[in-house]
């Protein structure tokens, strides 16, 4: 659901990145995918791909229980790497003019917006909600933690309560000043493409997004759906100094910020559609890739995108976490525009900190760049 915990190391890190890149040969990936698991996520799987080929690697345990690797052709959830597929869903409906960019979020949920409004609330465009700039606090602190949520995991959550508590709190800023990183403005956007279209947006999303581009294995769950519906490890979260399982829970906290169940090789597959403009038109497509400066796990933030720089060009896409998976997805753009291969690493379980962060990132620029 969030974002790992912010640390200069991830400065240091990104500069260390835009040295020359070494040739290395495909076990260098491997090897990195190791250093992932010793540095103490329970199993990761990585998905290397270019058009018509997928390179798979993994490391670790799929579960801890029996020692069997995580399943080649495995489902797992993706956090917030589904914001992607929130802005894109937008972003067609734009296109379509159902909704425009610069507009209030007040337009399309009158009244929504509720509180603190000499900080320009009401004025909160679709935008900035996008790109989080709108100012607004996240609803997290309302969610269960720690052994809280394991025993609540099956509880669903009102998403619209889940913003309520949020707007009770105080902005963050004006909008449009800064970038700080919050989910409520997905789950308003959820509400929107709802308001637009009249449809449930998960219906809208598999309609826009996931069908059209044949994802197969990808999808948003149903209410109350708690288990993953194919081949699948199960995912851990730490707890008092012990990993509980909790494969199975409600993601309906996480609902347009963050729900889908993919695999690494399709979501490669999404990035690489995502940025090679097949699913938006060209002004379109133009707005989903105008940056702005945003925190040290995202250095640079499009609408719905991050972009982080690597020795050989950019790693476009986007990262995530929910409670027992976590990951990072995207593909390389070269300096000459042009589009290289993807690579998605899925992990089961949430990183401790930036060092996790670093070894996943690492695994990138030595999949993309070596």
């Amino acid at each position: 659901m969030g974002r790992w915990t912010l640390a200069p190391v991830v400065v240091a890190l990104l500069a260390g990145l835009a040295a020359p890149a070494q040739a290395r040969p495909h076990t260098s990936v491997q090897q990195g995918v190791d250093a992932i698991v010793a540095g103490g996520l329970p199993g990761v799987l990585t998905a290397v791909s270019e058009p018509g080929r997928d390179r798979l690697y993994r490391a670790g345990a799929g579960d801890r229980r029996w020692g069997t690797p995580i399943p080649w052709q495995a489902e797992l959830r993706a956090g917030s790497v589904g914001k992607t597929f929130t802005a894109v869903t937008v972003l067609r409906l734009v296109a379509a003019g159902s909704i425009r960019l610069d507009e209030r979020v007040e337009t399309y949920l009158p009244g929504v917006l509720r509180g603190d409004d000499e900080h320009g609330r009401r004025e909160i465009t679709v935008r900035q909600l996008l790109q989080h700039t709108s100012g607004l606090p996240d609803y997290g602190p309302a969610l269960p933690q720690g052994a809280d949520f394991v025993a609540n995991r099956f509880r669903a959550h009102d998403p619209m309560r889940l913003v309520g508590h949020a707007l009770d709190r105080p902005q963050l800023d004006l909008p449009g000043r800064r970038w700080v990183y919050v989910n409520t403005g997905y789950l308003l956007l959820g509400k929107v493409i709802e308001r637009v279209t009249g449809r449930p947006w998960a219906e809208v999303v598999t309609a826009q997004v996931i069908r059209p581009l044949g994802l197969s294995r990808s999808y948003l769950p149903r209410p109350h759906e708690v288990t993953l519906r194919g081949p699948h490890p199960r995912g851990y979260l730490a707890v008092d100094g012990r990993l509980a399982d909790v494969t199975e829970l409600d993601s309906s906290y996480l609902d347009a910020s963050g729900s889908v169940v993919s695999t690494p090789a399709e979501l490669n597959r999404f990035f690489r559609a995502v940025l090679g403009g097949e699913l938006l038109p060209p002004p379109v497509q133009a707005e989903l890739t105008t940056w702005r400066a945003g925190g040290p796990t995202a250095p640079f933030y499009g609408l719905g995108l991050e972009r982080f720089p690597l020795s050989c060009g950019d790693y476009v896409g986007h990262g995530g976490e929910v409670h027992g998976f976590s990951g990072l997805s995207g593909v390389l753009v070269r300096r000459d525009g042009g589009l290289g291969p993807a690579v998605t690493t899925l992990a089961t379980g949430r990183p401790a900190g930036m060092p996790d962060f670093a070894r996943v990132l690492t695994v990138a620029e030595t999949a993309l760049c070596g």
